[in-house]
C-alpha cells in the first residue's frame, strides 16, 4: 500500500473493518475474489469484526452478505437500513412524507423521472409513474423489472407505504436546481447522495452490456456526460451516522475501525475511522482524505489491504 499523509496509525489497535461493495469489495463483474474472500476468513479466524456499509439495498446485496456470513451491523442503502448477520432489521430511517410529496410535485415538471423504494424484504418493492423513458438508468429498471410496480399516481401508492429512498434521476444540472430547493424547504429533515452518471458507469456498465439494440446503448451511453442521479434518505443516514450503531454494538472506539471504499458516499466514514484505506480507482476526494491506497478493486486491493494491515508480521491481530 502507498502511503498517502502522515498520520501516527497504531495498526496493533485495530480490532475491526468495514467495506464497501461496489467498486471496492467487487470487481468489475460484480464478483468478489478468491484471494478476497480467503483474507476475509482469516480475519474472521482472528475475531476481528466485519461489516459491510453499502449504498445497495437489501435485495441487492443479499447474495454478497451470504456468501461473506458476517455478522455485522451492516448499513445498507447509504444507513438507511440497519442489519445484522443475513438479514435481522436493526433500524428503517424512512423518508420524511413531506418531503416524499413534495418532490413528487417539483421533479415532474422539470421532466425527470422518480423512483420510489421501500425496505427491500418483499418484492415488488420499488414504485413508478407511468412508463419508463430512455435514459442511462433503463437498463437497470429493465433488469429489476420484478421489483417493480408501474402506477397512475406515484402518490397514491407511496402514501400507504414506508419509504426509505426516493431516487431521482436527469440533467445533472436539473437535478442541482431539485435539491436547492428541497434544501430551501427542508433543510436538516433530508440527506442525500448527488452523483454525475459518467462517474457510475462502473456500476452500470453490466446492465449497458446487456442491451441488445446497438441504437439504444448508442442513444443511453450518449447522455451519460450530462445525467445525473439524486436519492434522498431521512435527515439520520449517512454511512458515518450508521458507524455509530456499528460502534455500539461492538463495544468499541472509532480508532479502532478501518474502512475501505471508494466513492464520495464514503468520506464521512473514512474521515472518522483509526485508518483510512482507499482503493486505486477511488475519486480523487476520497483519497484526500485516506491514509493510505492499496490496489484496485479489479486488482485484489481488499485483500492486499487485509494482508499488509492485519497479517504482517509487526502487525499480527491482536486476539481478542
Amino acid at each position: 500500500m502507498k502511503k498517502l499523509r502522515d498520520r501516527q496509525i497504531n495498526f496493533q489497535d485495530l480490532r475491526a473493518l468495514i467495506l464497501d461493495l461496489d467498486g471496492t469489495l467487487l470487481d468489475d463483474t460484480k464478483e468478489i475474489s478468491d484471494f478476497s474472500l480467503e483474507a476475509i476468513e482469516k480475519l474472521k479466524k482472528n475475531e476481528i469484526k466485519i461489516a459491510v456499509f453499502t449504498g445497495r439495498d437489501y435485495l441487492m446485496a443479499r447474495e454478497y452478505l451470504n456468501v461473506l456470513d458476517l455478522e455485522g451491523p451492516h448499513a445498507l442503502q447509504n444507513g438507511a437500513f440497519l442489519i445484522k448477520g443475513k438479514g435481522e432489521i436493526i433500524a428503517k430511517r424512512l423518508v420524511d412524507g413531506n418531503i416524499s410529496s413534495f418532490l413528487l410535485e417539483l421533479a415532474p415538471t422539470l421532466g425527470c423521472d422518480i423512483l420510489a423504494r421501500t425496505d427491500s424484504q418483499d418484492v415488488p418493492d420499488w414504485f413508478h409513474e407511468g412508463d419508463f423513458v430512455i435514459n442511462p438508468y433503463l437498463p437497470f429498471l429493465q433488469s429489476n423489472e420484478h421489483r417493480i410496480t408501474m402506477v397512475d399516481d406515484l402518490s397514491e401508492a407511496i402514501a400507504k407505504r414506508r419509504l426509505l429512498q426516493l431516487d431521482i434521476t436527469g440533467d445533472f444540472e436539473v437535478l442541482t436546481r431539485v435539491l436547492a430547493e428541497i434544501k430551501a424547504n427542508f433543510e436538516g429533515h433530508f440527506s442525500y447522495s448527488l452523483i454525475r452518471t459518467s462517474d457510475d458507469t462502473g456500476f452500470l456498465d453490466v446492465y449497458w452490456s446487456r442491451v441488445e439494440s446497438g441504437g439504444i446503448r448508442k442513444e443511453i451511453t450518449s447522455m451519460v456526460s450530462n445525467w445525473g442521479l439524486l436519492s434522498i434518505y431521512d435527515g439520520s443516514v449517512s454511512k458515518g451516522i450508521a458507524f455509530n450503531a456499528f460502534l455500539d454494538y461492538h463495544g468499541l472506539s472509532s480508532e479502532e475501525v478501518a474502512f475501505i471504499g471508494d466513492h464520495y458516499a464514503d468520506i464521512p466514514l473514512l474521515q472518522r475511522v483509526g485508518l483510512a484505506v482507499a482503493v486505486e480507482n477511488a475519486f480523487p476526494e476520497v483519497k484526500a482524505v485516506c491514509d493510505y491506497v492499496t490496489h484496485s478493486n479489479t486488482n485484489d486491493g481488499v485483500a492486499y489491504a487485509i494482508n499488509e494491515v492485519f497479517f504482517r508480521k509487526e502487525n499480527e491481530p491482536r486476539k481478542l
